[in-house]
């Protein structure tokens, strides 16, 4: 069950991953293996979340924390897809706190997990229309630490520099965002969420011809 929910989200088929998660997560129940129930109850999440899901998102989250203390596994992910779900219910204080929290810990900066708060809180700054803000807090990721990352947050960022230059009012700069976002996002397989970056793209370039 976890192998093929983890081929389907990652083909982008988030629906399809839910429904194996929940059976890998009931059978861990079973097992009572505290490692497994958080790691499942994590992984739903993640889909429920894409799904638009948040209160199930959050149910599976609260499960989660419970069961990697239970196994004593730190899973620093967790308060990061937390965030993530703020941001999206419009708790955007919470989330910003969440993220500036973060940032005070003594973290590795290369860390791909650091990476990708500075991403969530660019995001929130740009829903806050404060480019130059969400510019700076991009500019605090160097190549290296991109190059560290994985494809798709390599692609996150992109999509990113990319609102940021729309909010600057540069279309031309955004498009060409969107265009390396498509390129990142074929790499890794996710074909559907490259499509919607090349019309991203495009719908700019059609409306500043």
């Amino acid at each position: 069950n976890v192998a093929v929910a983890r081929g389907a989200y990652a083909a982008g088929s988030a629906e399809k991953a839910a429904g194996y998660y929940q059976k890998a997560l009931q059978r861990s129940r079973v097992m009572d293996s505290p490692s497994e129930i958080a790691r499942n109850a994590y992984n739903l999440a993640a889909c429920l979340a894409a799904l638009h899901s948040y209160d199930a998102a959050q149910a599976c989250l609260d499960e989660a924390r419970l069961e990697f203390q239970r196994a004593g596994i730190p899973c620093r992910e967790l308060s990061l897809l937390e965030a993530k779900i703020a941001r999206a219910q419009g708790r955007s204080q919470e989330a910003v706190s969440l993220a500036r929290a973060e940032q005070k810990k003594p973290n590795d900066p290369n860390d791909a997990i650091r990476v990708q708060w500075q991403l969530l809180l660019a995001e929130l700054l740009c829903d806050q229309d404060q480019a130059a803000n969400a510019d700076t807090e991009l500019a605090a990721i160097g190549p290296k630490q991109l190059q560290a990352c994985g494809t798709d947050v390599r692609a996150e960022t992109a999509l990113t520099r990319g609102r940021v230059q729309m909010l600057k009012r540069n279309p031309q700069a955004a498009a060409l965002q969107y265009d390396i976002a498509a390129g990142y996002w074929q790499e890794a397989g996710r074909y559907s969420a490259m499509v919607s970056a090349l019309d991203q793209a495009r719908q700019i370039g059609r409306a500043h011809v």
